[in-house]
């Protein structure tokens, strides 16, 4: 069992406990289930102790289109 450090609380998940509450995240804010793609994503946050919310939050914006006022924010 990996212990997960993030910023608001310490989360004791396995791997599976992880990837069922972060497809159980995605499918409410999307409605959509996780693309096989993206797994590695979510291994990688897995790994350095991202939370189940700070993944699905970091996949959604991933696929949000770039708009240009806002690179000087995706930049920093």
């Amino acid at each position: 069992m990996n212990t997960l450090h993030t910023i608001d609380t310490d989360y004791e998940l396995t791997w599976d406990e992880f990837v069922i509450t972060v497809e159980d995240l995605h499918l409410i804010e999307t409605g959509a289930d996780l693309a096989e793609d993206d797994y590695a994503t979510v291994l990688a946050a897995f790994e350095r102790g991202l939370s189940p919310n700070g993944c699905v939050i970091s996949l959604l914006d991933a696929r949000r289109p770039v708009d240009q006022r806002e690179h000087w924010f995706l930049a920093a």
